[in-house]
């Protein structure tokens, strides 16, 4: 599944993205406690934060959850807080992504970034 939650505008597109959740977050489901997600696509609009992964099937949309708080930059990381309890740091990942079809994902085409403030 690949379609995305309507958006008004995005904050951020990153991939290849690394996802560690911090010490205050539950787990993932399907991970154990601790996990660190590599090699996603991760995207943050005005209302949602959505986590992209490739499979054998191809990518797929694996996780939505409602956004809570968003801040950052690109030279840290972004700290991400979601209405559901995830915390998590996201960061650039090393490398190009090269051989995934995350590559070629772009859910929302046409739809501005986040306005200046």
């Amino acid at each position: 599944m690949l379609t995305p939650p309507p958006a008004t505008y995005i904050r951020l597109d990153l991939f290849p993205a690394i996802l560690t959740p911090l010490v205050d977050s539950p787990p993932l489901p399907d991970q154990q406690p601790g996990s660190v997600l590599d090699g996603k696509r991760i995207i943050a609009t005005d209302e949602y934060f959505l986590i992209y992964g490739d499979t054998v099937v191809g990518p797929t949309l694996q996780h939505v959850w409602t956004l809570h708080d968003f801040q950052g930059r690109n030279t840290t990381g972004w700290t991400v807080r979601t209405e559901e309890g995830y915390n998590f740091l996201v960061r650039r990942s090393t490398g190009c992504g090269c051989g995934t079809k995350l590559r070629s994902v772009f859910p929302y085409m046409g739809v501005p970034y986040q306005p200046s403030q």
